[in-house]
C-alpha cells in the first residue's frame, strides 16, 4: 500500500517542524507528543530579502523559526545580531502579545516556520498535559538564569 503522497508529504513536513521547534529554548523540554501538535499549528512563511519580519514596538502575536536564511536583528535603528537556520524570535510574544524588544529584517530570502500565538493560547486552553508541561519547562529556565545570576 502505497497511500497519498500529500498525506507523506504533510507528515515528514510535520515531523520537520516538529524538530525545528524541539531546537527553540521555549520549547526544548516538551514531549514529542507536545512537539507534534504546536507543530501542526505552524505554517512555512517566505520573505524577500529587505522585508521586515517584525517591527520594535509593534504587537506580537507570533513565534517565528528560521529555515532557511538569515536576517538582521536591531533595536532601536542599531543593529545587535544576525540569526540563520534554527535560530528563533518572538518566544515571549508567543505568550503574552506584548510589544516587539527588536525589528528582525531579512537580509536574503528567508523562510521561516510561524507558530501563530492565538492558536497556541487556544491549544493551551484545550491541553493542560502541554501547559503544564511548558510551565515546569519555564520554570526550569528561571531556574537556570537565577543560578547564573547567583555570585
Amino acid at each position: 500500500m502505497r497511500g497519498d503522497p500529500k498525506r507523506r508529504d504533510m507528515m515528514a513536513t510535520t515531523r520537520e517542524h516538529k524538530d525545528l521547534l524541539a531546537g527553540t529554548t521555549l520549547f526544548s523540554g516538551l514531549s514529542a507528543r507536545s512537539l507534534e501538535t504546536i507543530a501542526s499549528l505552524a505554517r512555512e512563511v517566505a520573505h524577500d530579502a529587505g522585508h521586515v519580519v517584525v517591527s520594535e514596538g509593534s504587537t506580537a502575536h507570533a513565534l517565528h523559526v528560521i529555515i532557511e536564511g538569515t536576517a538582521e536583528v536591531s533595536i532601536g535603528g542599531t543593529p545587535v545580531a544576525e540569526i540563520g537556520p534554527g535560530d528563533s524570535f518572538g518566544e515571549v510574544a508567543l505568550l503574552d502579545s506584548g510589544p516587539r524588544t527588536a525589528t528582525v529584517s531579512a537580509k536574503t530570502p528567508m523562510r521561516i516556520l510561524a507558530v501563530d500565538g492565538y492558536g497556541f493560547k487556544t491549544l493551551l486552553q484545550k491541553d493542560a498535559d502541554l501547559a503544564y508541561g511548558l510551565i515546569q519547562h519555564l520554570a526550569s529556565l528561571v531556574r537556570e538564569l537565577d543560578e547564573q545570576l547567583r555570585p
